[in-house]
């Protein structure tokens, strides 16, 4: 039996059956017609910024980080652009050359590739900072991180 035969004798199996038979179909029409009715998907951007060199991207690596309350990252560089997104807390933020800025739960960042980041610090002693970071990393790189000396 190919997949197409299956998959018809599936929607048409469903499709003979009463709706109270199925118990879920009414369930699922009114579903269908509230999403339709309803706005579209609000969107707002968080962050748009350049590459400092014009980038190839073989993969993307998405980690999610956790810093404890007071804990500071320490100055390291990245060998690739790193996009990311704080979930939770506070972050007290520094790349060579900026001044520092304190990033707040929703606020997105960049983190050029190869430029030092002397502060990426959980702001709190209290709470724990939680963030996401995507690291856009070119052919042949797998490490995401470079840790300074102190």
């Amino acid at each position: 039996m190919r997949i197409g035969e299956c998959t018809s004798r599936v929607l048409r199996t469903q499709a003979s059956s009463p709706p109270a038979a199925t118990g879920l179909r009414p369930a699922l029409s009114a579903s269908i017609a509230r999403i339709s009715e309803s706005a579209p998907p609000a969107r707002h951007e968080l962050l748009e910024d350049r590459l400092d060199a014009p980038a190839t991207v073989d993969h993307v690596r998405m980690t999610r980080i956790e810093l404890s309350p007071g804990q500071a990252a320490g100055r390291h560089r990245h060998p690739c652009p790193v996009f990311g997104y704080v979930l939770a807390g506070r972050i007290r933020f520094q790349l060579t050359g900026d001044s520092e800025t304190i990033l707040e739960t929703g606020q997105a960042f960049h983190e050029p590739a190869d430029v030092e980041v002397p502060h990426f610090d959980n702001a709190s002693d209290d709470e724990a900072a939680v963030f996401v970071a995507c690291y856009l990393l070119p052919p042949g790189e797998d490490r995401v991180i470079e840790m300074l000396d102190q």
